[in-house]
């Protein structure tokens, strides 16, 4: 009788390795690609709040708050961390104008609106999110 032992050979656990760091490397792009989206949602999301505590502090004081910090100081945003880009983690640039200047002026972004194109925080490079005057959030690339 043959004494027959069950297992894997070296070629063969070797073979499984390749194809499952294949497959990793396959789907490596699309996961980074899937968490740079949802921090482009989330700077919007934050830029959409401070949109909403920018009109009520206008309608209370008739002015722009000179910086973002007096929306936190005034209870009209209650976390700081709203101010903050996700990516970068830097404070949201911010350009304060009058109430009925033209409505699509950049008044909050990411970072400046002057800074080059491969020096912004999403997507690869050359990606960021802004908040026009009249409350439009977008994306630029």
């Amino acid at each position: 009788m043959k004494n027959l032992k069950c297992g894997f050979t070296l070629i063969e656990l070797l073979v499984v390795i390749a194809i499952i760091a294949i497959l990793a490397a396959i789907l490596r792009p699309s996961v980074s690609a899937a968490n740079d989206r949802a921090n482009i949602s989330i700077c919007q999301s934050n830029l959409e709040q401070i949109h909403l505590a920018l009109r009520q502090y206008v309608e209370d004081h008739g002015r722009m708050p000179a910086t973002l910090e007096e929306l936190v100081g005034k209870r009209y945003l209650l976390d700081a961390e709203i101010l903050d880009c996700v990516k970068t983690g830097k404070h949201y640039f911010y350009h304060p104008v009058s109430p009925d200047s033209d409505s699509a002026q950049i008044i909050a972004a990411c970072v400046s609106p002057s800074i080059p194109a491969d020096k912004r925080p999403h997507g690869l490079g050359g990606t960021y999110i802004y908040l026009r005057l009249n409350g439009k959030t977008a994306v630029a690339r």
